[in-house]
Order: C-alpha cells, then structure tokens, then sequence
C-alpha cells in the first residue's frame, strides 16, 4: 500500500497541477464571457440613453405640411439645403442655413429669427435628412424654439405651389 506522502509526491502533484490548469481555463473563459457580457450591457445603456434623448428632443421638432406653412404667417423659413441648390431655387423669404456652412450661414439666420417666431426647415424631400439634422442642431442652441421640419421638402412645396396656380 502507498502512503499518502508517496501519493501526493508523485501522480498527485500532477493532478494538482492539472486541476489547476483547467481551474485557470475556466476561469479565463468566465472573463472573456463576462467582459463580452459587460462591453454588450455598456452598448447597450449608451444606445438606450441616445434613443432616449433623441426622443426628447424629437418631440421638440414637430412636422408640417406644406398647406401649414402656407398659412403660416410670421415664421422663419430655413432651407437645409446645399448652397447651390439653394442658389438655383428656394423657397421665397427662406434663409440659406445648411450644415456644411453652417457657420458662415448662422450669422445670417439670428438676426432675422426673433424667439417668438417658429422655424420651419426644409431639405431636398422625403429620403433627405438635412432638415432633420439643422432643426437638432438649432434646438440645442435655441431653447424654447418652435422648430418645425416641412414633409417631403423643397419638392413637396413646389408641387404644392404649382397645383395652386
């Protein structure tokens, strides 16, 4: 019979240090799962909180049809547009404000807004967004601006003027 010494000084220690091994493979294995866990949970609250205040914001910027402009009386009327487009037609009245010149633009656009009048931002149409992006980007520096974005856009209210005339 072999004495527990022998046994703890041969196949044992060896044992040992097998378990040890697959101890610390698990463990690893447990670290990548919860690292991978965590990095998901942070993704996650960070979209979350970025839906949630997008949504905030959003129902800050309400949307209006061509007929609600038309009746508008005193608004400001944005064009989100490129400036080139903006060059070759626009809507009467509207102010050049797009976000690649933005700063050259801004100037322009503060000294004809007066904070009770609601801005009302349109783009190129219904796949465009430009109008979506300015009317964030005016409600973050303006707060308590009546921020309109128009549906369908420049080409909505062109065919909405010509079906008037």
């Amino acid at each position: 019979m072999e004495s527990n010494t022998q046994m703890l000084g041969g196949r044992s220690g060896r044992g040992k240090l097998e378990r040890l091994s697959l101890i610390l493979k698990y463990a690893f294995r447990s670290f990548i799962l919860l690292s991978i866990s965590a990095g998901v949970s942070i993704a996650m609250a960070r979209l979350h909180s970025e839906q949630e205040h997008f949504s905030l914001v959003h129902w800050q910027i309400r949307e209006l049809d061509v007929a609600g402009l038309d009746a508008m009386t005193e608004c400001v009327v944005v064009d989100a547009r490129s400036r080139q487009l903006y060059e070759k037609e626009h809507i009467s009245g509207a102010i050049l404000l797009s976000e690649e010149s933005w700063d050259a633009t801004l100037p322009t656009f503060l000294e004809q807004w007066q904070p009770e009048r609601p801005i009302v931002i349109y783009c190129s149409g219904q796949a465009c967004s430009a109008s979506k992006r300015v009317a964030l980007r005016l409600l973050m520096d303006l707060s308590g601006a009546r921020i309109y974005v128009l549906n369908g856009g420049f080409p909505a209210w062109q065919a909405y003027s010509h079906n008037r005339k």
